[in-house]
């Protein structure tokens, strides 16, 4: 006898499954032209990452951007040398206390960034035109409600904010 073949969609936890399966993989596909691009530039997402934020808030401390990023100290340092050692960020250390460093982009910095951020943006264009106004409105809504609301002060432009 053959066993009863289990239609995925039919389940109680269908709309779950969906879910995790498209927050595993939406992502991925909506950077992968932008992470040839920093692979081209012998950079990852992670360098992306890292300088992304740096941009949006000048200055920042390495504790700061640790607690941001929500990685530990290992982690963003070796990003951080590299991405310092080849000239796309610049960290100054603070006068008064030795121990603090703040980041800056260089111009370097900014022109990888706006390399990359015109793939991702290229692929979130073409997807949003599909599927329209409100439907990106609504993915949007979804998206920062994931977001534990004593997260959401770090983000650069919440939902609200955006003329559409």
């Amino acid at each position: 006898m053959k066993p009863e073949t289990i239609r995925p969609a039919d389940l109680p936890d269908a709309v779950h499954i969906c879910t995790s399966e498209l927050v595993f993989w939406g992502p991925r596909f909506a950077t992968i032209s932008a992470n040839a691009k920093l692979a081209e530039m012998g950079l990852t997402r992670s360098h992306f990452r890292v300088m992304y934020f740096v941009r949006f808030r000048r200055g920042i401390r390495t504790n700061e951007l640790q607690e941001l990023l929500m990685i530990n100290a290992a982690s963003l340092n070796r990003v951080m040398r590299e991405l310092v050692r080849d000239d796309y960020i610049e960290q100054i250390t603070n006068e008064d206390d030795r121990r603090i460093r703040h980041h800056y982009v260089t111009a370097k910095g900014l022109s990888v960034l706006e390399i990359a951020f015109a793939e991702q943006k290229a692929t979130l264009d073409k997807v949003f035109a599909e599927v329209g106004e409100t439907a990106v409105r609504h993915f949007l809504e979804v998206l920062y409600h994931l977001i534990p609301p004593e997260r959401r002060q770090y983000l650069t432009i919440k939902p609200e904010d955006l003329p559409i």
